[in-house]
């Protein structure tokens, strides 16, 4: 298979592009996997039909990163990450219907936030603003605190559900770029510049806009944006409130009732 050239969406260097696996591949993200995607949506919408989903053969992920920023990422992040996703593993196996439970963790907080946001520069399409540029040096810089230029992160459980693996249209894996989500009798936009969804869990990355309320399903998930205060590497105790979703289609935020 020839390789991909173009522009790291990471370091904005032009070369060969490798396959970032979103999430990571020692996170079960190693095998064939369909995807519902914005880009699904529009081409089943142009066409009246079921939004196609993407169709990866090596795990869910793009030829978004180089090689260099592909290998710095996993070495810098990929443990922490794996831990935190294993531990949530353990909790998904014993909830179920619309929990919301507080849980503790054991991980190094500051680590698995930047393999996060490593997770969404990678799944979203390129483009360049001044706060991604300021996420994109958080990302490279493994001691630099807080997530930067009013982004903010919330995580929910996405348990297996292996009854429905036959049907593709409700896969729960989920890798939605840049939206808007809006509520218009209730007044709330949700500005989302990424969704990851995996199980067994999930991610939405968004723009924080004081001016405006969350829609209730992004309110609802667990905020996960203070693992920034946390020194890199450092092993802290931390209580999440994680409720339990069931993505459905490709729209940020869209979840079917447990």
């Amino acid at each position: 298979m020839p390789s991909l050239s173009g522009i790291c969406q990471l370091c904005g260097c032009f070369g060969k592009l490798t396959f970032e696996h979103i999430p990571p591949q020692r996170v079960f993200n190693s095998r064939p996997a369909v995807v519902h995607t914005l880009w699904g949506m529009g081409i089943g919408s142009k066409h009246s039909k079921l939004p196609p989903v993407e169709q990866h053969r090596r795990g869910m992920g793009r030829e978004s990163l180089c090689e260099k920023c592909n290998g710095k990422t996993a070495s810098y992040f990929g443990d922490a990450f794996a831990d935190w996703t294993f531990q949530a593993l353990e909790y998904a196996k014993k909830v179920n219907g619309d929990n919301r439970v507080a849980l503790p963790f054991s991980i190094k907080p500051l680590n698995v936030i930047k393999q996060i946001a490593t997770m969404a520069i990678a799944a979203a399409p390129l483009s360049d603003s001044p706060s991604l540029r300021e996420l994109r040096r958080f990302i490279l810089s493994p001691f630099e605190q807080y997530l930067p230029g009013g982004f903010r992160i919330r995580a929910y459980l996405n348990p297996a559900r292996p009854q429905l693996h036959d049907d593709p249209m409700l896969t729960p894996n989920r890798m939605s770029g840049p939206s808007a989500i809006m509520d218009i009798k209730a007044g709330k936009v949700s500005n989302i510049y990424c969704e990851v969804a995996f199980p067994p869990m999930g991610y939405v990355v968004f723009c924080d806009d004081p001016d405006k309320r969350l829609t209730d399903q992004i309110a609802s998930l667990a905020e996960i944006t203070f693992f920034g205060r946390f020194r890199y590497g450092q092993r802290a105790d931390v209580m999440v409130n994680l409720p339990v979703r069931n993505p459905f289609g490709p729209v940020p935020g869209n979840y079917l009732r447990a």
